[in-house]
């Protein structure tokens, strides 16, 4: 087999993840002595996912970029790897799932919001829909505050946004006083909590939640509320009564309670 098809072959199996396999052909001491720099990077690549503490190299060949970056998101350099590797996938052909969603981490964990919606928004217009790079998209943009944007990315596909999500675009509407928006999308949330259907009963729902804020309020000082069912209820209520400041408070709460289950 020539040089280049190998390292298409070897490429192949660090795209699935099958670390130990390039491993295995690499100490073979025969194909050890064959080996060319593009090889011996995809080896490198391999170990550092098995291995981190054992890669600290310097190399030329196509894979140098990314190794570098593997080596920098090990080291907890977050910020030099998702800028690396969003060269690297915006640049090069050769990228996986895997390896994308490791360029997503980089960035939330460097905060690197425009660049992960450069990439994510690369790849929608290329019409390479999926789910990540929609929410990837979205979040970026709710973390720089850019409201308007992440309404536009929900409107779009609003199809794969999930509870947590829907959250977050209710808060959107209560920060940017979009009121009513924000009843209905928080009312799809607490329709999948409880089971109980909403959109045909909506002024049922708001002449009862009226009814119940002050006595949800009163239980709520005296710290009577507790399960996420009861503060989504209070939620809605202040939400229905006009109490946005606290609407959007025990909500930023609950967001955060979802997150992190």
């Amino acid at each position: 087999m020539k040089v280049a098809e190998k390292v298409e072959e070897l490429w192949e199996y660090y795209t699935q993840k099958k670390f130990r396999e390039i491993q295995e052909f690499y100490n073979n001491k025969q194909n050890n002595n064959e080996a060319n720099e593009n090889i011996k990077e995809l080896y490198y690549l391999s170990l550092i996912e098995t291995n981190p503490n054992e890669v600290k190299v310097k190399t030329n060949g196509i894979f140098k970029e990314l190794l570098e970056a593997m080596i920098d998101y090990y080291s907890k350099n977050y910020h030099y790897s998702a800028r690396k590797l969003s060269t690297w996938i915006l640049t090069k052909g050769y990228y996986s799932d895997w390896i994308i969603e490791r360029f997503f981490d980089s960035a939330k964990k460097s905060q690197q919001y425009d660049t992960i919606i450069r990439v994510a928004n690369s790849f929608l217009k290329k019409g390479i829909l999926k789910i990540l790079y929609v929410k990837e998209l979205f979040h970026a943009y709710y973390k720089l505050k850019d409201y308007q944007k992440a309404l536009e990315v929900f409107e779009q596909y609003r199809e794969v946004f999930d509870d947590e999500d829907l959250f977050h675009v209710g808060l959107i509407y209560l920060k940017t006083r979009k009121y009513k928006e924000a009843e209905r999308v928080l009312l799809a949330v607490y329709k999948k909590i409880t089971g109980k259907e909403y959109l045909n009963h909506y002024d049922k729902y708001e002449s009862y939640y009226k009814q119940k804020y002050q006595e949800l309020k009163q239980k709520y000082l005296q710290n009577q509320l507790e399960t996420y069912k009861e503060l989504s209820e209070y939620g809605m209520a202040c939400l229905f009564s006009g109490d946005y400041r606290t609407a959007l408070n025990i909500f930023t709460t609950l967001k955060k309670e979802l997150t992190e289950k």
